[in-house]
């Protein structure tokens, strides 16, 4: 009988406000997202930046109240992939700047953390076989670190690791990667560390690889692997710290895999299996709650850990205004396909110590770079939440509460063999998965 009269609610039903957003006061926020870079065809702005997207996301991060804490630009800011020594990579991220400064969010109480990507540091270059590829080039990264001192934005950078050392850095990555810890926000501090995922290493890879094959060296998807471990296990064993979140450009894992050069994620062959290290060390972490990335330009949540009774979340933002990954194909709160979106994530921390993501998203216009957008494309709304922390019994969308939008993922993959709404891993979604959202109905994830 509950099960027919909650069906029966299920038509014209008022979805009520996430509960996360009544009863629960926020702490602290951030904003993150990364690709806003625009294709290699067509005239577009100086700074190579999709701008109509990226005023879009400055206008709508400056007017939210409250104001994210910081907002992290996770790569990809401009095009760049040249071969010179760096005059492109400049010549881009000053106009790329000036659009930051004539926005609203300039002068708001939000902190833009720019973090390089692909795009600023390395240079794309063709194979023997025709294949384009890419590798750092030297001349980009202190380029880079200069942008962001002149222009103020390297405020928290400079404890990271030094050149040199046991991560075989051969530039100065100490305002490349590197840590810094919000104010108390009253269960203490969270800690962030932005990781520069084609950190400059003068590392050869020799086992029989991809790698060595092509003979990309200096290689991507190279990392600073050992201070990183170290800055999560002092951080993890300090008890000012309430939480910890990483944010870099590159995914651990993209489309459930990892990739031994260095290119899709980060780098995770058999000499240097430094995206599973780096997985490791978040799991080992008890205050670890998620790994904010780009790259793919598409959004996606992914928890990477080894079972479903632990968490470890990885967010790719990548669909800052990039165009889009067509294998991206999302869905809303109950399982149904809606249109790709241009957008941001925000990740709020609230008192009780619940953390959840949302992703805000607008329309894509045709062409993708429009330089004006429609009222109707202009319109962000929120496109879904995730709940960061352990999976609970019922959540399918998982996004923090068990709810009518369960019982609705259910029905629409009910009888499907994909895994879609499989809540008890049978091989099938049927009356089952529909019975564990009916006994958890209503509850909260903690």
């Amino acid at each position: 009988m509950k099960i027919l009269i909650l069906i029966g609610c299920i038509v014209g039903t008022s979805f009520a406000e996430h509960p996360s957003y009544v009863d629960d006061p926020q702490v602290l926020s951030i904003a993150f997202v990364g690709c806003n870079r625009v294709g290699w065809s067509g005239k577009h702005h100086p700074s190579t930046a999709n701008v109509a997207q990226l005023m879009a996301t400055f206008e709508d991060i400056a007017t939210m109240d409250p104001p994210p804490e910081y907002f992290f630009f996770c790569g990809d800011l401009v095009r760049n992939e040249s071969t010179d020594e760096g005059q492109t990579l400049e010549n881009q991220l000053e106009p790329w700047f000036k659009l930051f400064a004539s926005s609203a969010m300039y002068s708001s109480a939000t902190t833009l953390v720019p973090i390089t990507g692909n795009h600023e540091t390395l240079q794309s270059y063709q194979a023997s076989d025709g294949t384009w590829l890419e590798k750092p080039n030297p001349a980009t990264y202190p380029i880079w670190v200069l942008w962001l001192e002149e222009h103020g934005l390297a405020a928290f950078a400079g404890n990271g690791p030094p050149i040199g050392g046991e991560d075989l850095l051969t530039t100065d990555g100490s305002k490349l990667t590197y840590s810094f810890d919000s104010e108390d926000t009253g269960n203490g501090k969270i800690h962030f560390i932005v990781i520069d995922t084609d950190a400059l290493s003068s590392a050869v890879p020799t086992d029989q690889s991809y790698l060595q094959q092509e003979g990309v060296v200096p290689v991507p998807g190279w990392i600073a692997i050992n201070w990183l471990e170290q800055d999560i296990a002092a951080a993890t064993n300090d008890p000012s710290i309430q939480y910890i979140f990483a944010l870099g450009h590159k995914p651990m894992e993209s489309f459930n895999s990892t990739d031994p050069t260095g290119r899709e994620s980060i780098i995770d062959c058999d000499e240097f299996p430094f995206s599973t290290r780096l997985r490791t060390a978040f799991q080992a972490s008890t205050k670890f709650k998620g790994y904010l990335t780009s790259h793919v330009h598409l959004h996606q949540t992914d928890n990477l850990a080894d079972s479903s009774d632990t968490a470890t979340w990885q967010i790719i933002a990548g669909n800052g205004g990039s165009q889009l990954d067509d294998r991206w194909e999302p869905m809303n709160a109950i399982g149904a396909n809606t249109p790709p979106f241009y957008g941001y994530s925000v990740v709020r921390i609230h008192e009780s110590g619940k953390v959840f993501s949302d992703s805000y998203g607008r329309s894509v216009p045709d062409p993708y770079d429009a330089d004006v957008l429609s009222p109707a494309q202009r319109l962000t709304s929120l496109r879904n939440t995730l709940f960061i922390g352990v999976p609970c019994a019922g959540d399918v969308n998982e996004d923090g509460v068990v709810s009518v939008n369960d019982l609705l993922y259910i029905i629409r993959f009910f009888g499907d063999t994909s895994g879609a709404g499989d809540l008890n891993d049978d091989g099938v979604t049927n009356i089952d998965d529909l019975l564990l959202v009916v006994d958890s109905f209503e509850s909260e994830c903690e």
